[in-house]
Formats: structure tokens, C-alpha cells, sequence
């Protein structure tokens, strides 16, 4: 039997009606870009897998309950790479609300349908002066081509972007997914 699947181009945004962006914010003294937004299509099903470790960021927990309370649905993504906003006390997860906040404002979305993911050193806080000033550019640069330059903001210690797409033929429909990670 052969498999259904095969590679195409596009990463995260080879679905239909998937969009993302990146841009440097600032927040990596590197000049690397360091902030991205994965932006789904409205109905579209988010599900996560989320470390055990009892040490882990604010922003861990709160898509974890996110998704749980929506049934797995979401429709934005934040990730900022930099800071991990790991044990960071209260700030943590002040100011993953926060920021979830502001790109639900920005895209007319509530709160609970933005969820937000942060990688770089631990025990320092994201500077959200930063991070806000970067979210009308980033809002502004959505693209069903941005998904290239989404997984290459996710880098920190990682070496290279690591991003795939899948299409197959399942019962007389095209199915697409696409998926970034990072991890060296």
C-alpha cells in the first residue's frame, strides 16, 4: 500500500486560509527576526502538546487551558523567541495575557482564541514595550506565504528552520497540513 501523503511547499501556511508573518522586533540582540503570528481560517480545530515538567512558562499553561475550554479552538498564535518568559513569577503570566490581548484587539478576536508561545532564556521577562511595538508590523505583514519566515523566528539555539507541508487525496478531498517546529 502506498502512502497517501506527499510533500508540498508552504509550511505552516499551506492549508487553505492559514496565514502568518515574522518580523524583528527587537526583542534578540541578534537582529534575527524574534516575533511571528500564525493566523487561522475562522472554524478551524487547534490541538497541543504541552511538556509535564512542573518548571515550565506561564504561556504553557494558559494555551493548555485555553484549548481545553474552547474544545480545541483557536484562531492566532503568537510566538516570540528571545526570552522564554519562564519562571518569572506573576509577570509571566501577566504579561501572556497581556500581549494574547492585544493581538485579539488588533485581528478582532476574543482573548481565548489567541494563544502564545515563547522560547529563549529563562528567568527573563519579555520586554512587552518591545513586543507591542512589533504587533501593528507583524499584523500588517500577514500572508498565506509567511510561513517560511514564521519558523525562521521561532530559532533561538536552533540551527535551522524546520517547517513541513503534506497533501493528500482522503475520501474525494485534498487534505493539507503543514507544521513548524524548533528545537536544536
Amino acid at each position: 500500500m502506498t502512502h497517501p501523503w506527499h510533500p508540498i511547499p508552504g509550511g505552516i501556511t499551506a492549508p487553505v486560509g492559514f496565514q502568518a508573518a515574522a518580523v524583528t522586533a527587537g526583542l534578540k540582540a541578534s537582529g534575527n527576526p524574534d516575533l511571528s503570528l500564525l493566523l487561522a481560517p475562522e472554524g478551524a480545530v487547534c490541538a497541543g502538546t504541552f511538556t509535564t515538567s512542573v518548571v515550565r512558562a506561564a504561556c504553557v499553561d494558559l494555551c493548555a487551558e485555553r484549548l481545553v475550554a474552547s474544545g480545541g479552538r483557536a484562531r492566532a498564535v503568537l510566538t516570540n523567541s528571545g526570552q522564554a518568559n519562564a519562571c518569572t513569577g506573576d509577570r509571566g503570566l501577566i504579561d501572556s495575557l497581556r500581549a494574547t490581548q492585544a493581538v485579539a484587539d488588533r485581528l478582532g478576536l476574543a482573548p481565548e482564541a489567541v494563544l502564545i508561545c515563547s522560547t529563549g532564556v529563562i528567568g527573563v521577562p519579555i520586554p512587552m514595550g518591545t513586543l507591542l511595538a512589533g504587533l501593528d508590523p507583524l499584523v500588517a505583514a500577514l500572508s498565506p506565504e509567511g510561513g517560511a519566515a514564521a519558523a525562521t523566528a521561532i530559532l533561538t539555539t536552533d540551527l535551522v528552520a524546520k517547517q513541513i507541508a503534506l497533501e493528500a487525496d482522503l475520501g474525494g478531498r485534498r487534505v493539507r497540513i503543514g507544521g513548524m517546529a524548533k528545537g536544536s
